[in-house]
């Protein structure tokens, strides 16, 4: 097993999926940020989420179209990542 830190001190991860090129996404909830981890390189990047005061505590893949859907809570809006 290893771990790996947040890129926020004060991150408080919530909402994981792993996308089909095997990346994995999840929110930081006290940041308003998404983080996306490449486990083959051990390398993170960020992206803001545009909706402030939400928290992603449902993320949804569709591989097919080659999405990420979020579910933005407590602010009536859903979000869209574009893995392509």
């Amino acid at each position: 097993m290893h771990e790996w830190k947040s890129p926020s001190a004060d991150a408080g991860p919530y909402g994981i999926a792993i996308a089909p090129d095997g990346r994995v996404w999840y929110n930081e909830s006290r940041s308003g940020l998404m983080v996306m981890f490449d486990p083959a390189s051990a390398k993170m990047a960020t992206l803001s989420i545009p909706t402030p005061g939400c928290v992603v505590r449902n993320i949804a893949v569709d591989a097919a179209r080659g999405r990420i859907w979020l579910a933005l809570s407590g602010t009536g809006r859903i979000g869209k990542i574009e893995l392509r």
